[in-house]
Formats: structure tokens, C-alpha cells, sequence
């Protein structure tokens, strides 16, 4: 089985998609894709949830380096997740 490259990563990250962190059941966070510049820069906009009040509590913009970004999806902190199975995606 090949092993994913960076550049693999970033040819298929489009903006649109979400992501979410592994933690907490109770809050949640979600990342939206806004930007990707380049292997230089993502920009997301990370959403916190509570899961249990069904409430986002807060958003805000991120500019991340495209470094960090790729190594945390690597090191599987991040996942990437079906725009379907973001519990807050209608309610806006």
C-alpha cells in the first residue's frame, strides 16, 4: 500500500471541507476549509460545539501553516468528515 505524501494532501483538500479534532464528547471541534494558498497556508474557520446543548459556542477564523495542517491529518489529530455528519451545518 503507498503511504501518503504531503502533496497528496493538498491536491485533494478543497475548500468547502470539513474536519474535525479527536477530544472531548461533550465539545467538539469542526473545521470548515475557507483557503488552501499553495503549500503555504490553510485557512479554516473552526467552529466549537457542545455536543449536549447542541450549540455552536463559538467561531472563529484560523490561518494555519499548510505544514502543521497536513502533519496533524498524518498524525491523525484531524479527520476529515461528510459534510452530512456536521450536526450544526443547517441550523445556521
Amino acid at each position: 500500500m503507498a503511504k501518503n505524501t504531503i502533496l497528496d494532501y493538498n491536491r485533494c483538500m478543497q475548500k468547502g471541507e470539513w474536519y474535525k479534532t479527536f477530544g472531548s464528547d461533550s465539545i467538539q471541534s469542526y473545521y470548515n476549509i475557507l483557503s488552501v494558498e499553495d503549500n503555504e497556508r490553510v485557512t479554516v474557520a473552526e467552529y466549537s460545539y457542545n455536543a449536549m446543548f447542541r450549540r455552536i459556542i463559538s467561531r472563529k477564523n484560523k490561518t494555519i501553516p499548510f505544514k502543521d495542517w497536513t502533519e496533524d491529518i498524518v498524525h491523525n489529530n484531524i479527520h476529515p468528515v461528510p459534510k452530512e455528519k456536521v450536526p450544526f451545518r443547517f441550523t445556521f
